[in-house]
């Protein structure tokens, strides 16, 4: 499999591929951890594969410790994440005194559902349930979250162990602290890395992160990986100051050199069905990483997201920004509200149908 395969986002990994990009060891391994789709298989294939074909490479602790730990030999931190996968899979599978239940993410907010079924006394009763669930057997792409959590939980153990597997029962993730020790503090230095990948988007595009927490379409204003001069192509006069430019431009070296996970979010601007703020700026935030061209049609409230992308391209002046967002909001709740009314009063139809038209 090529490394690009384990981008999920379809637009990225075309992109990628359109500009013949070819990733470093670094983020050749950040790019198979970060996937949400490939077995946890395949990326210990992929990790393998890494190690014996590309340069070695160090990386230094962050934070003082509180941050990224130290990966003096990254070939050696693959190879052990890979036997620690191993080893936690083989732990989670076979572990005795433990209660098994599954439950499945809810699209499209990401959440956990709740357990199916009575609790399983050990994996292979609960893994056999979830195969004979053909509604999800049906849907290879569904992740489904097994937990497993000890007969008698006491002070000492709180949190609960799972595994995350596709809808054909494949793993996809673990987490199992009783499989052992960790060395280095490795089991989460994923969690602490940084990646500036390309991407084929612009201020004003409208995306959604399918493989996200939180899948609602958003115009984008900017990205985590943008500096200073991409910020300035990107954005209107009107909307960056010089004082704006140079904190982002400081932001993207401090997330070079320390930056984790939670930098890796992009920034855009959303639909709340809140009176004060119908348009909200900064949620969600998505990894960039999961973003996609939205192409479903904008409808009622969400044709905001059209105006702010006219003005974010300057398209649009700000009065009429406004005029559009408070226009489409009210024709929206009316449409809405007379909907309501007709179901209402649906006996009236045949005596008065043209207030049914």
């Amino acid at each position: 499999m090529d490394i690009l395969d384990f981008v999920d986002s379809r637009d990225i990994r075309e992109h990628l591929c359109s500009i013949d990009y070819r990733p470093n060891t670094v983020e050749a391994a950040y790019l198979v951890w970060f996937s949400k789709t490939a077995t946890l298989e395949q990326k210990c294939e992929a990790w393998q594969k890494i190690a014996h074909t590309m340069p070695n490479c160090s990386l230094e602790a962050t934070l003082a410790g509180f941050g990224r730990p130290a990966i003096p030999d990254f070939h050696a931190f693959l190879r052990w994440t890979i036997d620690y996968n191993k080893r936690c899979v083989d732990a989670f599978m076979t572990g005795t005194g433990y209660v098994y239940q599954y439950e499945e993410e809810i699209v499209p907010d990401g959440q956990l559902c709740g357990a199916f079924g009575a609790p399983f006394s050990c994996y292979e009763k609960c893994a056999e349930a979830l195969r004979r669930d053909d509604e999800l057997a049906s849907r290879p792409k569904a992740r489904v979250r097994i937990t497993r959590s000890p007969l008698d939980i006491d002070e000492a153990y709180r949190r609960e162990d799972w595994l995350m597997v596709n809808g054909k029962g494949e793993a996809l993730s673990v987490y199992c602290p009783s499989a052992g020790p960790t060395e280095n503090d490795w089991d989460n230095a994923f969690e602490f890395i940084w990646v500036d990948i390309p991407t084929p988007f612009h201020t004003g595009d409208i995306v959604w992160a399918p493989q996200g927490r939180d899948r609602k379409p958003l115009t984008l204003l900017h990205l985590p990986t943008w500096d200073r001069t991409r910020l300035e192509a990107e954005l209107q006069p009107a909307e960056r100051s010089e004082s704006w430019l140079e904190h982002m431009q400081q932001r993207v070296e401090h997330y070079r050199n320390v930056g984790d996970i939670s930098n890796m979010c992009a920034t855009g601007c959303s639909i709340t069905y809140n009176e004060t703020f119908p348009l909200y700026v900064g949620e969600p935030e998505p990894f960039y990483l999961d973003l996609e061209y939205y192409h479903e049609p904008l409808k009622d409230e969400q044709r905001i997201l059209i105006a702010a992308q006219a003005y974010l391209r300057g398209d649009l002046y700000v009065d009429s920004l406004v005029a559009f967002i408070d226009t489409i909001r009210m024709e929206s709740k009316a449409k809405r509200n007379l909907k309501e009314l007709r179901l209402d009063q649906a006996p009236l139809k045949e005596k008065c149908p043209q207030l049914f038209e």
